[in-house]
């Protein structure tokens, strides 16, 4: 669905809805209201997710027909998009990376993500645990895991995501627990 002004009156009409629930009433009543608000969360993060991965492609295609260099493109979008998302331009880039693989290599993942049934943060997990994966096999891991993702944990999800990568491409695998280790630091202060 294209963003329209009538789309835009409707979300800011979600949002006072939304904003004013009080969760005052019964019990059952409340534990509903929280089932769907956990949902409607869901689903806004899919949708932000697609949001942002869409805005950045136009972004930077916008910015070469103006001939700006890569690395001014790619650091425009950015701050652009860490100013609505109300974040660092460091946590957008890490999160927008963590986005363009979902919209682009996981689509099962966004899916059951657009429809509730599982969180953000879990869609995100398995995201980035899949940064490393070529897309043929981001898109092997999206047939296996998005059938199972609903029943999930956040943990399983990553933990799954983890071993499939393992499986997929060792070498990686080793070289980027090397580098982990390698850049991993501990201090302690009295």
């Amino acid at each position: 669905m294209d963003v329209t002004p009538g789309i835009l009156s409707d979300l800011d009409d979600a949002l006072a809805l939304v904003g004013s629930l009080s969760g005052v009433g019964e019990r059952s009543a409340q534990i509903d209201s929280i089932e769907r608000l956990r949902a409607l969360q869901a689903a806004c993060g899919a949708a932000l997710a697609r949001a942002s991965a869409v805005f950045a492609v136009d972004r930077v295609a916008e910015s070469q027909a103006s001939h700006q260099s890569v690395e001014k493109q790619q650091r425009s979008t950015t701050c652009e998009l860490a100013l609505a998302h109300r974040c660092s331009p460091a946590s957008m880039s890490r999160r927008l990376s963590a986005y363009r693989r979902l919209v682009h290599d996981l689509p099962g993942v966004l899916r059951v993500l657009a429809s509730g049934a599982t969180s953000e943060y879990t869609a995100l997990s398995v995201a980035k645990a899949a940064h490393s994966l070529t897309a043929d096999d981001a898109a092997r891991l999206d047939r296996e895991i998005s059938s199972q993702l609903a029943g999930l944990t956040t943990r399983q999800a990553e933990g799954r995501t983890v071993r499939f990568c393992q499986q997929a491409d060792p070498e990686t695998a080793v070289r980027r627990l090397q580098k982990s280790e390698r850049e991993a630091h501990v201090s302690c202060r009295p």
